[in-house]
């Protein structure tokens, strides 16, 4: 029998990257071209996190992340979970990928990096983490992946079939407490849309809305993994900062670090703001464009990318002040995030106020078309 190879579609994003809850069904859905316009309907809000949470472990004092959940991304893929109770007893574990990706299910499989090339763990520590698995080359025996590498780069791999089946091994028989010891195997599929998602301007202006205004409902967070715990949803909701409020959160844990306290926040949030501010620059462009708003939007979204550099400089101020233990660093780090939050919530609220006028007045009709669609 000759050899079989497979290669789903899909994309190697890098407009969201800092979390891997993220960026892998992102690198499945913006695949294709048709779900373009539900990624710029999405990731306008964020949340912080406060408290601790089963989820981070030890993580520092906050969390902070896109209010986008799996509830979310199910309204463009088919999105399974198969967790451990489901897979015990599954002896040709290669053979089931193989089946897997040629029934069109692009993958994202908890293994155990000690086992894995290219990774920062290998050979050094065992650390079950998310890979996308989304093809498969029976010639070489190897698996078509995207993660990180061991250059923290997110990018394409490639792993050997016996590298996989020994990462799934271990991490099939991780710490019991660990979220990836019950989900290991997650399969994503795009919905079958006939023609490009609906984009809904109305629904993006008051997520961006909400956004100004710090405000949002829990309960329809897109199933954010806050909790799988109802019993803890009051507590957790005290603990929750939406929009731009989460600047005071990232402020006083900066305060924490340049005091030289322990923990507080770390790369990872200052990334995501960044990430955010590049997205909000492309999200308003793509507004622009689609409803032909230069004159109301072009001059913002100018003031918005210069904002953007200031993250941009944030987040490798950090780096270098993590890497020098320099609280002077962290300092220029929290003069960066203060100046971004007092120029923002000005110019964005006056954005909200543009854009309420023009979806009424002269991008009306081409606003209720898309939403009729």
């Amino acid at each position: 029998m000759s050899a079989r190879s497979k290669e789903l579609k899909i994309k190697l994003q890098h407009d969201v990257n800092v979390y891997l809850h993220h960026s892998l069904p992102l690198c499945v859905i913006l695949g294709e071209e048709r779900l373009l316009p539900w990624f710029y309907q999405h990731f306008v809000q964020v949340i912080s996190d406060s408290g601790e949470s089963i989820f981070r472990g030890n993580w520092p004092s906050i969390w902070v992340d896109f209010l986008e959940g799996d509830d979310s991304y199910r309204e463009v893929i088919d999105d399974v979970y198969l967790d451990r109770a489901v897979l015990k007893g599954q002896s040709d574990v290669r053979g089931m990928f193989i089946e897997c990706l040629e029934r069109g299910h692009t993958m994202i499989v908890s293994l155990d990096e000690y086992y894995l090339p290219k990774k920062a763990s290998y050979q050094t520590r065992h650390y079950v983490h998310p890979t996308l698995i989304y093809g498969y080359d029976d010639h070489a025996r190897e698996f078509l992946a995207v993660g990180f590498d061991d250059q923290r780069l997110f990018c394409a791999l490639r792993f050997g079939y016996d590298e996989v089946l020994a990462a799934y091994a271990s991490a099939f028989e991780s710490d019991e407490r660990s979220m990836d010891y019950q989900q290991l195997i997650r399969l994503l599929k795009p919905r079958p849309f006939s023609r490009a998602y609906p984009f809904n301007a109305r629904k993006f202006l008051a997520q961006l809305q909400g956004y100004v205004s710090s405000s949002a409902d829990f309960f329809s967070a897109g199933g954010y993994r806050v909790s799988r715990d109802l019993l803890s949803i009051v507590t957790e909701a005290e603990r929750l900062r939406f929009g731009s409020s989460v600047y005071a959160d990232v402020e006083r844990c900066l305060e924490k670090r340049v005091r030289g306290e322990a923990g507080g926040i770390t790369y990872h949030s200052i990334h995501l703001l960044h990430e955010h501010k590049k997205g909000l620059v492309d999200r308003l462009r793509y507004v622009m464009e689609r409803y032909g708003l230069a004159d109301e939007l072009a001059g913002p979204v100018e003031r918005l990318k210069q904002l953007s550099g200031y993250f941009y400089a944030a987040r490798l101020k950090f780096l270098k002040a993590e890497a020098e233990s320099s609280s002077a660093l962290l300092s220029q780090v929290l003069a960066h995030v203060r100046e971004a939050k007092a120029q923002e919530e000005p110019l964005l609220r006056g954005v909200c106020q543009q854009l309420e006028a023009a979806f009424a007045g002269k991008a009306a009709e081409a606003v209720a078309r898309d939403a009729s669609t």
